[in-house]
């Protein structure tokens, strides 16, 4: 018995001081990275660069470090420092952005290197994606398109109308910008802007289209030719004015006049019918005595 318990006792000592063997031989685990993020260098070079020192470009590169190191952390300190990374991207994305839409409407310099128009439509379109109401790249393709057509080149006669009519919508419901480009202010833009829609409203347009169509930029002819501003002093709105009035109100207007009272004997009725015919008249007569007083010697304006 006594041996018995001698070897017992002898094995539970023999346990007992195994057991820290047994522990040394177990590898410790891993501490979790995302629990020590914050610790890290890395980020504390991150908020110095950012909150301290104020480089904000400095600070990117060292974001894009921190999470090509923590990849899969979603501590608060990795979440700050991602969402400084994004909006951050963001914004130099937006901004090269708009460097690049600038140069291919207008070329990096005086000798238009770069220009290149149809990038530019490609560029504006997915700017106004992100922002549909963004009035001055509305405004610039709209002026592109007009610039284009002018020169013979079509191409973008559809988009610029939409984009010269959603700048004269959101100008007229009040909204402003700081910078007018290409014009000088709100009150020339409005001017060539009223102008431009006009006549791309109409170009291309034959029969009843073209009489649809001048009906439709009626309004804005009005406007160039009435309110303060450059397209005032031109030939051109006054112009195109007497034809709308002529083909949207002068004719269907004779029309119905001779269907009603032609060949009959004057009425009070056809009398004043033929009264509303003059007006219009009048209204087409002093439209062009201003277009042809305009156009004064101007060899552009001499056939017509």
């Amino acid at each position: 018995m006594k041996t018995l318990i001698r070897l017992l006792t002898l094995a539970a000592i023999a346990t007992f001081f195994a057991l820290p063997a047994l522990a040394q031989d177990t590898p410790a685990a891993p501490a979790d990275p995302c629990t020590t993020a914050g610790e890290d260098d890395l980020y504390k070079k991150y908020y110095d660069e950012k909150n301290v020192k104020k480089d904000q470009a400095a600070a990117y590169e060292t974001a894009k470090q921190y999470l090509a190191k923590y990849p899969t952390c979603t501590d608060k300190y990795t979440a700050n420092v991602k969402k400084f990374h994004d909006a951050y991207a963001a914004a130099v994305g937006a901004a090269n952005e708009e460097k690049d839409f600038f140069v291919a409407l207008y070329g990096s310099d005086a000798n238009k290197t770069g220009r290149n128009i149809p990038k530019a439509f490609e560029i504006g379109k997915r700017m106004l994606a992100k922002n549909a109401d963004d009035l001055s790249v509305l405004i610039q393709l709209g002026y592109a398109g007009y610039m284009e057509w002018a020169s013979k080149n079509p191409a973008f006669v559809g988009d610029s109308t939409a984009y010269l009519r959603k700048s004269l919508q959101l100008i007229d419901s009040g909204k402003s910008i700081d910078k007018w480009t290409p014009f000088t202010s709100r009150e020339e833009a409005l001017s060539y802007l009223n102008l431009y829609a006009g006549e791309l409203t109409i170009t291309g347009k034959t029969g009843d289209a073209q009489t649809a169509a001048f009906k439709e930029a009626l309004p804005v002819y009005l406007k160039a030719a009435t309110m303060e501003g450059p397209s005032k002093k031109l030939a051109d709105p006054y112009a195109r004015l007497a034809v709308a009035y002529q083909v949207t109100q002068y004719v269907p207007m004779l029309a119905e006049y001779k269907k009603m009272y032609e060949g009959k004997p004057e009425s009070e009725e056809s009398k004043a019918a033929l009264e509303q015919l003059n007006q219009v008249m009048d209204r087409i007569i002093d439209a062009y005595a201003r277009a042809i007083n305009l156009a004064g010697t101007d060899a552009k304006y001499a056939q017509n």
